[in-house]
């Protein structure tokens, strides 16, 4: 068997192309083979797997569509990333042809959030769409309440439920540093900023720590972030900074006194569980996926980011609690480091290569 992973764009940083470079990597050490097929140009600098470009036709996302047929072979399983663009629908009807079985990752694109911006013509894309996740042995979720809006666009012939792990810092919170701490993309509207924001505006000045926002800029949303926070008048207690890496990194999340995750949806947020894994108190909107079993298992204080005063409460009750923060660093071990999580991607798609998983089994 060989995992063949396609994603058309890999060269271009985000959270997909994060998630297939772990994947790549946590298959590789279970002793699977392993690829990543691009359209390049050339292989990506530091990708931690092997990689291949190769020929597409057309230009950009929408258009531009693989050759893969020759670059696949028997025993393979196809991993797609993402939906809704041509080179994903070309791809799952060349595995077709060839007999190959297929995985749809998601990423959350079947998210309601998503669909209301879906561009016309929606009805053919729908149906497109519908035909290629019919036709694919697995959808790959990370979390089971993903696989209603799944079924939702079309049923696959079976799920495959498992989260993207992380390998756990050696790195510990101590909080103290005298902030509210936020990691992510300035992508506003999606990861909820602007709601973070009001509710902050909201707060009692005399009881609010300052709030220190870090991350890479995406499509103009950090421009977008700081005009904000100028409309609210928040100037003397929140800064809109730059992405961090490293060790000064690791330091912004653990001197942290509490760390917020308002999105308005999330697939899944490496952000977050690096934030639980070295046991800081977090606060967690209650529209992500994960969410439900954070908020059952008492490893964060989930709230509606969309009511300022629970936000406001909620960051009360996490700053400094390090109770909160030590669940939420057993959970975050026990529940999301690489291991199960890998071992289940495995024997799901062996089963998959030599056609043991019949139509409609929930794997």
């Amino acid at each position: 068997m060989r995992v063949v992973h396609y994603y058309r764009d890999i060269h271009r940083p985000s959270g997909v192309t994060h998630a297939i470079g772990e994947w790549q990597q946590a298959v590789a050490q279970m002793g699977v083979e392993t690829i990543v097929l691009h359209a390049g140009p050339g292989e990506p600098e530091s990708w931690p797997g092997t990689t291949e470009a190769i020929p597409h036709f057309g230009f950009g996302r929408q258009t531009q569509v693989p050759q893969l047929g020759p670059a696949l072979k028997p025993g393979d399983v196809l991993v797609l990333h993402e939906g809704w663009v041509s080179s994903n629908l070309v791809a799952a009807r060349a595995c077709r042809a060839k007999g190959i079985p297929y995985v749809v990752v998601p990423h959350g694109v079947y998210d309601p959030s998503i669909l209301v911006d879906l561009k016309f013509p929606r009805g053919i894309r729908f149906a497109l769409e519908r035909q290629s996740l019919r036709g694919a042995a697995a959808a790959h979720v990370f979390y089971r309440s993903e696989q209603a809006l799944v079924e939702a666009v079309g049923r696959p012939k079976s799920f495959l439920v498992a989260p993207t792990g992380y390998d756990p810092s050696d790195r510990r919170w101590v909080g103290g540093g005298g902030y509210v701490g936020w990691f992510g993309r300035y992508s506003m509207h999606h990861k909820g900023i602007d709601l973070l924001l009001r509710a902050y505006a909201q707060m009692d000045r005399d009881n609010r720590l300052p709030l220190r926002l870090h991350g890479p800029d995406y499509q103009g949303g950090k421009a977008q972030v700081q005009r904000l926070v100028k409309e609210l008048a928040l100037e003397d207690c929140v800064s809109v900074g730059a992405p961090l890496s490293g060790c000064e990194k690791w330091d912004f999340l653990v001197e942290a006194d509490a760390l917020v995750y308002p999105s308005r949806w999330e697939s899944h947020s490496i952000a977050l569980l690096e934030g639980l894994s070295i046991g800081a108190p977090a606060v967690v909107s209650s529209s992500v996926h994960v969410a439900t079993q954070l908020s059952s298992s008492g490893a964060a204080k989930v709230v509606d980011m969309g009511d300022p005063d629970e936000v406001a409460r909620g960051i009360q009750f996490a700053t400094g609690n390090s109770a909160l923060g030590s669940l939420g660093r057993k959970v975050a071990m026990r529940d999301f480091a690489w291991g199960k999580a890998a071992r289940d991607f495995v024997e799901h798609a062996r089963r998959l290569s030599s056609s043991e998983l019949p139509d409609g089994r929930d794997g």
